[in-house]
Parts: C-alpha cells; structure tokens; sequence
C-alpha cells in the first residue's frame, strides 16, 4: 500500500465526543455522533441493508482539497441484522445555494477541524477534563486533538510487523513499556502406563503439547495495542487522516484490504476509522464492531447526491 512509504510522517488526529446544542448542517459541525444525521443535500440519506435501514453511527466533515469539495461529509452506518457498514460521501462546492457563508448568530459555525489543533494541547490533560464530566447524549459532536506521537509510531510498527515474528512482536510490547511473556514452552513427559497402548498415549500427549501451544499463542497483540491506546486517550472515537494505517481490533478477522476502485477510477485510500468506543455514546444495543475502516476517492471526485465509498468492518472478538 502507498501509506507503507510515508505514515509515520503524517498527522493522525482524534475525535473526542464533545457535547453540543442541538447541531444544524449550517454550523458545519465537525462530525455528529448517532442520533439522525445531518443531511448536506437536500434529498436525505436512508441506505438499506437485508430489507431494513441501517443504523446511523456518525459523520464527519472532511473537506477536500480544493473548492469543488469545500464543503464535504463522510457518513457510516452499519445494518443491524448482517453487521455489515456502509459508508457515504456528500460534497458542494464553496459557492453553493443550499449554505451560505453568511450564517446568522443562532447558527455560527463551530470551531476546529481535523487539520487544526488547539495551542497548547495536552491531550492527556484534556483527557482528565474529560472523565470528570459527564457528556451529554443528546447532541454529540467532535473535540479533535492530535494523536500521540508515540501511539501513532506503535500503531504503524504493528501493521508493519510479523506477528510470527517473536521479536518484532517482543520490540512492540517494549516499545509500550509493557510486559511480554517469552516463557519457554515446557515439555509435557510422556509417560508409559502399563495395560495402555505406547501409540495411542503419545498421540494423546502430542495433543497436549498441541493445545498448550495453541494457548501459548492465543496472545493478541493487536487487542493489546488497542486497549493501550485507549487507556492513553479513553473516550477517543475516531481516528482520522489520509493514508494513515489503521489501528486493528485483533489479530483475528483482519477485513483484507483489497479495495475496489472509486467509479472515477482512481484507487481509493484509507481516511479515518471509527473506534467501538462511539458505541458508549449510541443508544442501540443491536450496533456491534471492532473497528470501521472508511476508504475514500482521493481526489473527491464529482458526484451527483450522495456517493457510496468502501466500509471494512472489524467484528469485535
């Protein structure tokens, strides 16, 4: 993949739950957490999946790069019965009759943006902030600060590493500060009881051996990474920037990373996740992932209403 080049020279960003007046598309708020979404066209968005709405999650604003896509919102939902997600893309034009750039006081848009971070963030003391307030669920939108360097640089080690590789898996888990189990394996003695088949007991003790192996193993280190990363910035929802590398849920059930092609045909690229925190801020039992991998036209081509781009789902354990 291209990000393999240069992902550790890019900015990741975060999302943090922010609690909001009632949210206007006029505002241009940074995102929307559940709830109904806030339509950037005129005609509203109601994707189906097995016969039935899917369940909105959430949507951020993301504007291209130039001013056909100035104003631009990615949306993502997940179907309640397959579980799969789908993924959306809506964009004006900077000149445009549906927003105006004049927004009167009631309707001031709202600060921030995922290319701006606030002076002098301290995101874990922000994060302190955070837990002794509780946030609201009424209307939830995003705080965005920077990532960790630190978190960024183990994310990109893990997707870069060989899992069957003792000592890449070891160099993470150090690089965390965290303990890593290099136990050798013990050898299970076979024992010959009389009155019993030499064959068949060994057979059983190979399997022994087979199953303590397989326990051994069973370490996830992406799970790990995962829960290391939220313990560093707990409420964080969103992980956004442009050719980053995802942050995996598990070693299990990796999505295969083989994306088709936007129509315009150019290959999409990896722009943002969504973490299985938001779930703590949606009223719907029934939503159920590990993470959401949003792949994107890079060039934001022209499109008429909305665009449907490629949502990978990583089911929780």
């Amino acid at each position: 993949m291209e990000a393999l080049n240069d992902s550790s020279k890019m900015t990741v960003y975060l999302g943090f739950p922010k609690s909001s007046p009632t949210l206007t598309i006029k505002q241009m708020p940074d995102g929307k957490i559940g709830g109904n979404p806030l339509f950037l066209l005129s005609e509203p968005l109601a994707p189906e999946c097995c016969g039935i709405p899917s369940k909105f999650i959430c949507q951020i604003s993301a504007p291209g790069d130039d001013d056909s896509s100035y104003y631009r919102y990615l949306y993502v939902f997940q179907c309640l019965t397959c579980k799969l997600p789908s993924a959306f893309r809506a964009q004006l034009p900077k000149e445009n009759p549906l927003i105006q750039e004049e927004q009167n006081e009631s309707n001031e848009p709202l600060d921030s943006g995922w290319d701006t971070v606030p002076d002098s963030s301290d995101l874990l003391n922000m994060m302190d902030n955070l837990e002794d307030t509780k946030v609201s669920k009424k209307d939830l939108t995003f705080e965005i600060f920077q990532e960790d360097e630190k978190a960024t640089e183990v994310i990109n080690k893990l997707y870069r590493a060989d899992l069957q590789n003792k000592e890449m898996v070891k160099d993470i888990y150090e690089f965390m500060e965290a303990p890593f189990d290099e136990e050798e394996e013990e050898d299970i003695p076979f024992e010959e009881e009389e009155g019993e088949d030499p064959e068949e007991d060994k057979d059983a003790n190979d399997l022994m051996k087979l199953i303590a192996k397989n326990q051994k193993d069973s370490k996830d280190i992406s799970f790990d990474v995962l829960k290391w990363c939220r313990d560093l910035d707990p409420t964080q929802c969103i992980r956004y920037g442009k050719r980053i590398l995802p942050l995996w849920y598990s070693d299990k059930g990796r999505p295969a990373e083989r994306i088709e092609n936007c129509t315009c045909g150019e290959a999409r690229i990896f722009e943002f996740q969504v973490l299985p925190q938001i779930l703590n801020y949606i009223k719907e039992d029934e939503l159920d992932f590990g993470t959401i991998l949003v792949y994107t036209c890079p060039n934001s081509c022209q499109i008429e209403g909305y665009a449907r781009e490629v949502a990978l789902l990583q089911a929780s354990i």
